[in-house]
């Protein structure tokens, strides 16, 4: 399995179709403004961590799921690009598993003012790194962007949503544990997925 790399950014995304005005909202965007680059230094953190921690999850749940698992760290990736890989260059003649982060962050949806996690990432293996395609694989996604409890789909941890972005903002603990709940349930349904297809 190829180390996963951190995913290049986390955003937080309102989806709300309506949004107040009046005479306090021109110092509700200061607020919201100095809370949202708080939200930003905290946030930044955790992105440095979720790349290791998906590794490690994966690792983990696919042991678990009966799979052989040695990690192929230090990979060299393109400038700009993490998660463009030459596999030709690996040094293994196995099966090699490239996981993705494709989108995360927080996201409140067009008809609800909170908001929850969301995980987005890609998963595929080939036969071997000089195989013509992909044996198996596809996208998968926590929270935000789930439609469901399906082989590809996992709702979000109802533990882990926000009513507001100053609650975001000052409860940065819950925010790392909703995001380590997303990191394993994420491979618990990759390795679920793989052991189906295989």
């Amino acid at each position: 399995m190829i180390e996963v790399a951190p995913p290049s950014d986390l955003h937080v995304e309102n989806r709300t179709l309506t949004a107040p005005f009046g005479p306090t909202s021109g110092f509700q965007a200061i607020g919201d403004r100095r809370t949202g680059r708080r939200l930003d230094r905290q946030m930044e953190a955790i992105r440095q961590t979720l790349g290791a921690k998906l590794t490690d999850a994966l690792v983990q749940e696919l042991a678990a799921s009966g799979f052989e698992v040695a990690v192929l760290a230090d990979v060299p990736r393109q400038p700009g690009q993490q998660d463009t890989v030459d596999y030709g260059s690996l040094p293994t003649r196995d099966a090699v598993l490239h996981v993705a982060f494709s989108g995360v962050g927080l996201s409140s949806s067009a008809w609800s003012e909170s908001y929850e996690p969301k995980m987005n990432a890609s998963a595929y293996l080939l036969a071997s790194p000089d195989a013509p395609g992909w044996l198996t694989g596809g996208h998968f996604y926590y929270g935000a962007d789930a439609s469901g409890d399906t082989a590809w789909s996992v709702p979000a941890d109802a533990r882990h949503r926000y009513p507001c972005i100053v609650t975001l903002a000052d409860q940065a603990g819950d925010l790392t544990e909703g995001y380590d709940a997303a990191t394993r349930a994420l491979a618990r349904r990759i390795a679920g997925y793989l052991r189906e297809q295989l």
